[in-house]
């Protein structure tokens, strides 16, 4: 077996330990369920008690788009914080000079927990949808979130002394989520001032399904994400 690969898949098994290890980071995965199941039984139970489904059930669309954003970024929030945690025990350096590397290092904390969180997105949108959507939306959607959410753990590492920062740093990016909210609640080339946050062009796909809407994400995360990476690289030697 090639030697990065290996390394990987040995850097990978250390990360899944620490956070077995870890009561918080644990509980972090078990939020989207938390959420999912908020969204989709209490919430139209909510609004039928309340006489607010008129007014609600235009918005039902939304709860969905944050829970498939909520999900790839609690594990990378995860990756983040496990990472910083290294950097704060000085053992980052041991794995960069290893056959790991800077690049397979990132690949094991970030990369494939990204992956994991996409996944984990088709699967909580299929049990706790509130809008219908097919295989082909829900799998696109989690490609599209899983980009927002590591945008958001390389923001927190790439600029992060340590774990303390990086949770309020990581709380701040959060606030890229809110371009999800934009166009519900804008109208027109008026939601376009917000271009620059992948979560709008996540919220444009899911109402209009439009293939050009998810390269517009794509296109956008892919500039956040090589900026963020650069920024990485020269703060992780």
């Amino acid at each position: 077996m090639n030697a990065k690969i290996y390394a990987v898949r040995v850097s990978f098994r250390m990360f899944v330990k620490q956070i077995a290890g870890d009561a918080m980071l644990a509980v972090v995965f078990a939020a989207p369920f938390l959420t999912g199941s908020v969204f989709r039984f209490l919430v139209p139970f909510l609004a039928e008690r309340f006489a607010f489904t008129p007014r609600i059930a235009p918005f039902y669309q939304l709860f969905d788009v944050f829970l498939c954003i909520l999900t790839p970024y609690m594990c990378c929030f995860a990756s983040a914080m496990i990472m910083l945690g290294e950097l704060d025990d000085h053992v980052t350096s041991a794995f960069f000079v290893s056959p790991l590397g800077r690049d397979g290092y990132l690949v094991s904390r970030l990369f494939i927990p990204t992956l994991i969180g996409a996944a984990g997105t088709v699967l909580i949108f299929s049990l706790f949808h509130l809008t219908p959507a097919s295989l082909g939306t829900r799998v696109t959607l989690a490609l599209l979130t899983a980009c927002s959410a590591c945008i958001s753990a390389l923001l927190t590492v790439a600029f992060a002394r340590n774990r303390v920062e990086g949770m309020a740093l990581a709380k701040l990016s959060g606030v890229m989520m809110l371009g999800a909210l934009v166009p519900y609640v804008l109208n027109g080339r008026a939601s376009l001032y917000f271009a620059f946050l992948p979560s709008l062009w996540i919220s444009r796909f899911m109402q209009s399904g439009h293939v050009s809407d998810a390269l517009a994400c794509l296109a956008v995360s892919a500039v956040w994400m090589s900026a963020l990476y650069r920024s990485f690289m020269r703060r992780w030697r």
